[in-house]
């Protein structure tokens, strides 16, 4: 899989938690919830790459 989306092999499972966590807040049906999952989803995505 990492070869077909040329991307390293360590990065495949972040990549699968990444999309894990976007099929989650689209498959909701409430669009409150859906927008409060984004907003953490992206508070989180940036606290994890070193923005406070």
């Amino acid at each position: 899989m990492a070869s077909k989306l040329e991307v390293e092999i360590d990065d495949i499972e972040k990549m699968k938690q990444a999309l894990d966590r976007a099929i989650k807040i689209v498959d909701n049906s409430n669009a409150g919830e859906i927008f409060i999952a984004g907003i953490k989803q992206s508070i989180k995505n940036a606290m994890d790459k070193g923005l406070d």
